[in-house]
């Protein structure tokens, strides 16, 4: 998070832009298993990273920023991480639009305008720009379960059959 913030800091009007070339480089990365091998492994010295990373940036045209902070990123061995950085540009972005991130968790796949409806009530109810990420859990059985601001809202089958299991575990002991 303290690399995104950075980067965030020295240009958070380009922020988009700047995540969509650190996608670039993620992309070319995951298509090269020997590049990864150079760049994200001990396997080399820190002199021939930087020059292979250096070529792979010149190829792909990134910006100096860009290249700066990468050198950065592996002078600091921390290369291996430019997807959770890439991740958390969004978070940062978001903190400082006075926005909150969140997850909704689905037992199936959502369209995007069911997506659209959750995040315009949580924005209502909170009163802030909200952003979600969205996974699929299908143990949920069904419903959905959002966590945003600290506090999760499940509303999921998985949950609804627990609570009417245990009220009617507390009635049976009741009544002996």
């Amino acid at each position: 998070m303290n690399y995104a913030r950075a980067l965030f800091e020295v240009a958070p009007k380009e922020v988009l832009k700047n995540k969509e070339a650190l996608l670039g480089v993620l992309d070319v990365l995951n298509h090269s298993k020997d590049l990864s091998m150079v760049l994200l492994t001990p396997v080399s010295s820190y002199t021939e990273k930087q020059s292979v990373l250096a070529a792979v940036l010149d190829k792909i045209q990134s910006s100096p920023l860009i290249k700066n902070f990468l050198s950065i990123l592996t002078k600091n061995n921390r290369l291996a991480s430019l997807d959770k950085i890439v991740s958390a540009l969004d978070r940062v972005r978001l903190e400082a639009e006075n926005g909150l991130y969140g997850k909704i968790t689905s037992a199936e796949s959502l369209d995007d305008k069911s997506i659209d409806q959750v995040t315009k009530a949580f924005e209502k109810q909170l009163g802030r720009k909200v952003e979600f990420e969205v996974f699929e859990d299908p143990s949920l059985l069904a419903g959905l379960k959002v966590e945003v601001n600290g506090v999760t809202y499940d509303g999921s089958l998985k949950v609804q059959l627990e609570k009417i299991r245990n009220k009617l575990i507390q009635d049976q002991s009741a009544v002996m």
